[in-house]
This record gives structure tokens, C-alpha cells and sequence, in this order.
């Protein structure tokens, strides 16, 4: 059964000339790990290393985590490598994902994929402006997209809504026209905020790169007491909400990794790879995610070996962004070899997660996923509701 229960959290904030100030922060040590803990960011500062014990309660969740029943079965790839395209087993490869679960925490802790105190501060900002809640379901959107947003918070109010107890809607406002922001603010039983475009690298402004993505997930995970629920304009929910809600909380996350998707380094730039000390070859045989819906429970676990490296490399421009330009969009190029485009978020997700699972991450999948009408969701980038606001 899907149940929400409280938790307090303490995030203190100096206001000074309008600006605030981060005093201290949520920090993603947990001992135990059930437990939230802050740490000032002078202490955070002073642990340059992971400590073994972090390691080790991380592993000990992850194995924990490898022995929970699912429905979910593997996806058996027997194919060579001749249509590039498909998840295929290559015939070589220099360098294997580990299968050491320590290893791999070890390396999904490590300090180039922790947030530093810049990074935390920008996100505390951005988690300032978010109330906190058991569920926060979260997007972003800006002009373009206005009238899919309005089809999207229609089967919100209609579907989740009833269902679901001590929510809330969080909505990125990326550059909606003042007229848009009004109409949302007053119809869409949400909180509208904005992303602080002047604390970011430049290539955020490319809404279309999606790196605002984590660092909207990671500051809702902030105010989240239960999860976070993450989804774009083309999500429409159905009544099998509470169910999803329960799958997630049972098994930390869910993510949406259809067998019939592409691999993931076709779509996926050398860079990124690089960044994350992986060997693109290794990762032929997974089929890469889509971003356009997760969910991610408040656990230490999710927060620290997925989310936060997901939410560092979006505000790396050598991890999220290597050398990548608008080109880098266009993924319907012959398929006759790798890193022909780049996903941005959906590429580093599937990374992140592959990495951290191994083999073994069809278990974190959502059931019925390989269509666009799945059992929990119907995924339609062409509807719109263009006077739902009105």
C-alpha cells in the first residue's frame, strides 16, 4: 500500500536585501541510513574523499536493493553489433562495466561526480521557492510548449489529484510570456518558479539540452518526504497512478527503459563517456532510457549515487555537453556507427543507472513500458489543451 508519512527536515536560510543566503544545507551523509542528517558545507568540504563507511552502507543497500522481488525480466540481446542501432553484444571491448557493487558505489561517489558548495547553493536557492511535501510531481516548460502543458496539468488535475493525498505540482517556468505565467499561476493548482538562468552555464539556456532537469529533480528531492515524480508536457497519467507510486517506493526508483529503444552509446557522445571513465563499447548491449518520466524516492541511496551525480554532470559542461552543439539534437542520421547524436539528460540517466545496476537494471524499469500507451502512463507529444488556462 502506498502510504506517506512525515518527516521533519531543517533548511536554514539568512534573507539579507532580498537575496537569501545559504546558512546550511541538506547534506547526503546518513547514518543510519534512514535518517536525515545536516552537515554544514565547511564539514562537507573537509571529506575531499567518500568515507569507507559511506561505501560500504551504499553497497549494502544496493545488494539489498538486487534482491527485491520484481516482475520485470531481463532483456536477453543476443545480436552482434551489424545494425549499430539495437542493443547488441560487441565483439570486443577493452573495458567491461564492473561487476564488483563496491567498485562501482565507490566510483559514483567519487568527488568529480559530488556536488561542491557552489553547486549545493544553487540548488538550496531553487529549493527554497519549492513547499515542502510528501509527493512532489515536477516539469518544466516555456512558451513553446504552453499548450501541451495545459493538456499535461489537465490529466493532473483529473486523474492524480483525486487519487493521490498530500501532493503537490511543481512547474520550471522557462520562459513562459508574462500573459502564460499568469494564466498558469492562477489555474494550475501548482507552484510556478523560475530557473535561475544567471547562476548557470551558458548552455543552459538551450531549454532543449534538458541540464535544468536534475537540478529541478534534485531540488525537489529537497522538499520531498516520500518522492519525486518527474515527468514532460507529453505525460498523461492514468488510473493505475497509486500503483506506479507503490512500485517506486518499494523499489527506490522507476524508470522508463523499453526493450525496443536504441542502445545507448549510438545516442550518446564519446565525452560523456569519458567523463564517467566508461568504455562506450561496454554499454552496446543496454538500451538507453527515456527521462520523459521517473520516479525517485527520498532515500539516501537515490539521492546520493543517482541523482546527485546526475544533477553534477548537468553543471559540467565536459559531461552533460562535450563539445556538443544543436547538431548534436538531430538523432535521424544513418545508423552505421556510434555518438551519432547526443540525448543530454536522457544520455547521462542512462549511464548513471546502468552503471550503478549493472546487468541487472531491468528490475528499476516500469512495467509495459516498450509502447507509448503503457500501463501507467500514455505518452502523446502532439496533444494540447489550448484554453484550459483560460
Amino acid at each position: 500500500m502506498f502510504f506517506l508519512q512525515s518527516r521533519s527536515r531543517l533548511v536554514k536560510f539568512c534573507v539579507v536585501s532580498g537575496a537569501v543566503t545559504l546558512v546550511s544545507f541538506l547534506a547526503y551523509y546518513y547514518t543510519p541510513v534512514h535518517e536525515f542528517e545536516l552537515y554544514s558545507s565547511t564539514k562537507r568540504s573537509q571529506n575531499v574523499d567518500e568515507p569507507q563507511d559511506l561505501v560500504t552502507t551504499m553497497t549494502a543497500t544496493l545488494t539489498n536493493m538486487l534482491q527485491e522481488s520484481t516482475a520485470m525480466k531481463p532483456h536477453n540481446v543476443t545480436a552482434d553489433c551489424d545494425n549499430i542501432w539495437n542493443p547488441c553484444h560487441p565483439r570486443t571491448c577493452s573495458k567491461s562495466i564492473s561487476q564488483s557493487p563496491e567498485e562501482r558505489i565507490r566510483d559514483l561517489l567519487s568527488p568529480k561526480l559530488t556536488l561542491n558548495d557552489q553547486d549545493r547553493q544553487l540548488i538550496s536557492y531553487l529549493a527554497y521557492l519549492i513547499p515542502e511535501n510528501d509527493v512532489i510531481f515536477a516539469t518544466g516548460t516555456s512558451s513553446s510548449h504552453y499548450d501541451e502543458t495545459q493538456a499535461m496539468v489537465h490529466s493532473l488535475h483529473t486523474v492524480v489529484y483525486p487519487r493521490v493525498q498530500n501532493m503537490s505540482f511543481v512547474l520550471l517556468d522557462l520562459g513562459l510570456t508574462p500573459e502564460q505565467r499568469q494564466k498558469t499561476e492562477k489555474s494550475c493548482r501548482c507552484q510556478v518558479i523560475s530557473f535561475p538562468f544567471g547562476k548557470v552555464p551558458s548552455y543552459f539556456r538551450e531549454l532543449s539540452f534538458c541540464a535544468w532537469k536534475p537540478v529541478l529533480i534534485m531540488a525537489c528531492m529537497m522538499k520531498a518526504r516520500k518522492s519525486v515524480v518527474y515527468q514532460d508536457a507529453s505525460i498523461y497519467w492514468k488510473d493505475t497512478i497509486v500503483d506506479f507510486l507503490d512500485r517506486g517506493d518499494k523499489l527506490g526508483l522507476q524508470i522508463w527503459g523499453g526493450k525496443d529503444m536504441h542502445n545507448i552509446p549510438v545516442t550518446t557522445l564519446k565525452g560523456t563517456f569519458d567523463f564517467f571513465g566508461e568504455e562506450p563499447c561496454a554499454y552496446l548491449n543496454y538500451t538507453s532510457l527515456q527521462a520523459g518520466i521517473n520516479v525517485f524516492k527520498q532515500t539516501p541511496f537515490v539521492v546520493r549515487t543517482i541523482l546527485e551525480p546526475w544533477a553534477k554532470c548537468a553543471l559540467e559542461p565536459d559531461c552533460i555537453c562535450p563539445g556538443c552543439t544543436k547538431n548534436h539534437l538531430n538523432c535521424f542520421k544513418p545508423k552505421k556507427e556510434i555518438h551519432i547524436c547526443h540525448r543530454f539528460d536522457q544520455s547521462v540517466l542512462s549511464i548513471i543507472t546502468t552503471k550503478l545496476f549493472s546487468y541487472e537494471r531491468y528490475r528499476f524499469h516500469m512495467p509495459e513500458s516498450d509502447l507509448n500507451d503503457g500501463r501507467y502512463v500514455n505518452i502523446n507529444r502532439g496533444q494540447k489543451k489550448p484554453n484550459y488556462f483560460n
